[in-house]
């Protein structure tokens, strides 16, 4: 039984992780879309600042995050220091959502956005690595 699993793995993992890799950056680009589609909708609502990260220095390469609620239902936001400035020591925030109210974003999160391009990245690297997996 073993043998088949692992004659399988050197065989296929390679196209099996290409695929994996290229959903992901299909997922990626999806969510660039939405937050280009919010954007462009242009709903602003002002949000609850539930809890925010303290210290907008201290929040190093990853950034923190904050609990926001809107419409009876909690977000959490990663924020790094440009939007943790925004909800640091604030009590509300203005935010923009879609039609349904249940998604958040801050009003320039859009544009600070590289989802276009690190999607498009990684599903040519994608592209890849499927193909060394049919070369192979």
């Amino acid at each position: 039984m073993k043998p088949k699993i692992i004659s399988f793995i050197f065989k296929y993992g390679l196209i099996i992780g290409g695929l994996f890799i290229l959903l992901i950056s299909g997922i990626i680009i999806n969510n660039g879309f939405l937050k280009k589609q919010i954007t462009k909708e242009n709903v602003i609502v002002t949000a609850k600042v539930i809890e925010s990260p303290k210290d907008c220095d201290d929040l190093g390469r990853r950034g923190g995050y904050c609990k926001l609620e809107f419409d009876g239902k909690t977000f959490v936001k990663n924020v790094d220091r440009i939007f943790c400035e925004l909800v640091a020591d604030k009590k509300e925030v203005k935010m923009l959502t879609n039609g349904k109210m249940d998604e958040l974003l801050f009003l320039n999160e859009y544009e600070n956005s590289n989802d276009f391009v690190y999607g498009f990245l990684l599903g040519l690297f994608s592209i890849v690595i499927i193909y060394k997996g049919f070369k192979k």
